[in-house]
């Protein structure tokens, strides 16, 4: 079988067809969202809600 051979380049284009997928799922959901959130910061909405008297801090440990 020489590199010429169908099943080869079939594999070939088919494998980097599958590789791709994911990467260009990522990015397309990674545009979508990022869109999204520019409408929302041009529309004046405000962030996420927060807490009264939350400092937004993770650190869950008890130290003040």
């Amino acid at each position: 079988m020489d590199h010429h051979d169908p099943l080869m380049v079939g594999m070939f284009w088919g494998g980097l067809l599958v590789a791709s997928v994911p990467i260009l799922l990522t990015l397309g959901v990674g545009i979508y969202v990022l869109r999204r959130y520019l409408e929302s910061r041009e529309a004046g909405h405000p962030g996420p809600r927060v807490a009264e008297g939350d400092t937004g801090s993770q650190d869950r440990g008890g130290r003040e």
